[in-house]
């Protein structure tokens, strides 16, 4: 996605029929990429899509939720004064490189078809642009995609320094015309620091449902306890009499009466021994069992969601298998206690995700983590040294220690705080809720 004055001379000169090429400077990697222009638009909303072929680079999603002013954002572009000051040759210019990325003030949005506006909308934030910033995105502190820099204040000709930018709406308005897919998110975007309070609130109130069942069960326990100390007794006075009786009859050689207490004596002290094992509680069950389906909710007021786009991030659904073995394609998860835990690669993305399903609670956690490439090879090649561990279709199968140290030896290369963490709570589906689908 970029600007139509961006790719507009290219396309002049090979009409023309000069020989000229369109490339995209990827953050990462060792050269250029093809590319060719797909769509172009310069009258209506000076955008245009270019094609990169076979090639991939990570995605970015597009806010759909209304953007006003007052909003904290950050701009990615190559601003040409940069490289000019630090002496950036012409082949540097064209090398990938990781965009500048500068934080920015939206102070106000004004919306296509606005009496005072015209056909055409228009984000105003605070960044003084530079050529070679045109086309790049204007993202929140998620990374979602909020509008596409344009153009901007020259310096000197304004008391201040504004940029102006294409409005999410007319973007998404622009792929839409012309069929190019693109995901998107309404959810709002959570800091760090404020999704990472909102996990802590949900364990909070977790932890005090929880200990609020733990008083009932042991004032369950108590009378449990109760109920069993009176359950001995009774045993022990049994036992007692009939052990009694049935020595009174041996000694008056009534061999009858001596089996026929000495039965009663016989049941009594089994009935002793039955109460005295029996447990005065029960353990709490698993939200979710060792094998069946379950619907996951997504838990929007915990969740920090970057990529996923609304239709499949408010619910999904997870399929267990044989307690430690999930989903359609029969992953093995790593497991300790009630917490499985898995990791899978996207070589698109150059991301890494951990998913965790505590079956003691339902809850789901996918978190994501988009790394540098030096870090994302490392990862793979982790991951490559320890390859996925599998069940049959019998949940049997896999080598539980290779899963876990999958698992291991990843988590350690990852940085501390995931780009994107997705919460759900899930219950088991009853056999009422009709098609079962594994994830």
């Amino acid at each position: 996605m970029t600007n139509a004055h961006v790719v507009e001379d290219y396309l002049s000169f090979k009409a023309q029929g000069a020989t000229v090429a369109v490339w995209v400077i990827p953050a990462n990697g060792e050269k250029p990429l093809d590319a060719t222009v797909k769509v172009f638009d310069r009258e209506s909303n000076d955008l245009a899509v270019v094609d990169i072929g076979e090639a991939t680079i990570p995605r970015a999603t597009l806010y759909g939720g209304a953007v006003k002013g007052d909003v904290e954002a950050a701009a990615l572009g190559y601003p040409g004064n940069v490289d000019r000051a630090r002496g950036v040759s012409a082949n540097g210019t064209v090398s990938p490189s990781a965009p500048e990325v500068r934080r920015a003030q939206i102070t106000s949005v004004r919306e296509s078809g606005a009496p005072w506006n015209g056909d055409k909308g228009v984000l105003v934030h605070d960044l003084a642009t530079a050529p070679g910033d045109s086309g790049g995105p204007i993202s929140d502190l998620c990374g979602r995609v909020l509008g596409v820099n344009e153009s901007g204040t020259k310096t000197g000709e304004s008391g201040a320094n504004f940029g102006f930018a294409i409005t999410g709406a007319d973007l998404r308005a622009f792929l839409s015309e012309n069929d190019i897919p693109y995901a998107s998110t309404t959810q709002p975007c959570l800091t760090d620091r404020q999704a990472a309070e909102r996990q802590v609130d949900t364990m909070f109130a977790a932890t005090s449902a929880a200990m609020a069942k733990l008083q009932e069960a042991e004032a369950a326990d108590k009378a449990a306890e109760s109920i069993k100390r009176g359950k001995t007794i009774l045993c022990g006075l049994a036992l007692l009499l009939m052990a009694t009786l049935a020595t009174w009859r041996w000694r008056k050689h009534d061999r009858r009466g001596t089996a026929v207490f000495g039965t009663f004596a016989t049941v009594a002290l089994v009935s002793f021994v039955i109460v005295q094992r029996s447990p005065t509680y029960a353990p709490a069950p698993n939200v979710l069992a060792d094998t069946g389906d379950a619907t996951c909710t997504l838990d929007d007021q915990a969740s920090r969601i970057v990529f996923d786009t609304d239709d499949n991030s408010r619910k999904t659904q997870i399929s267990l298998l044989a307690g430690q073995c999930y989903g359609s394609n029969r992953r093995l998860f790593a497991r300790n206690g009630e917490l499985l835990t898995n990791v899978n690669i996207d070589p698109a993305d150059e991301s890494v995700s951990v998913s965790t399903i505590d079956k003691a609670s339902g809850r789901f956690e996918y978190r994501n983590y988009l790394l540098e490439r030096e870090l994302f090879t490392a990862a793979k090649a982790a991951l490559d040294k320890t390859p996925g561990q599998v069940c049959d279709a019998n949940g049997k199968g896999g080598d539980m220690t290779l899963a876990a140290r999958r698992v291991s030896d990843v988590r350690t290369l990852l940085p501390k705080t995931p780009t994107e963490t997705i919460i759900w709570n899930c219950k088991p589906v009853s056999k009422e809720d009709g098609t079962r689908t594994g994830a």
